[in-house]
């Protein structure tokens, strides 16, 4: 049986960003993961694939706590 993957889009919304080099240190060692900028230097919205059954929930707290303060954000899986 074939490995399932799907995707999430993360967007923020709010007006922070993540620092791309943060998202590379937090999600590299773990995940697939593709970066889409909208504007500017930073980062307010990436794809990132994962394997069926991972916890996206977990791995977008892991990056809460890069911005813990005002930070909201929106995951759609399968776009």
């Amino acid at each position: 049986m074939p490995d399932v993957y799907h995707n999430y889009i993360v967007e923020m919304s709010t007006k922070v960003a993540w620092d791309e080099d943060d998202v590379h240190r937090v999600l590299s060692a773990k995940y697939k993961y593709e970066l889409f900028h909208l504007k500017g230097t930073k980062l307010t919205r990436f794809i990132i694939t994962v394997h069926e059954g991972s916890n996206i929930e977990a791995i977008l707290r892991s990056l809460h706590y890069l911005y813990p303060v005002g930070m909201k954000y929106n995951a759609i899986k399968d776009f």
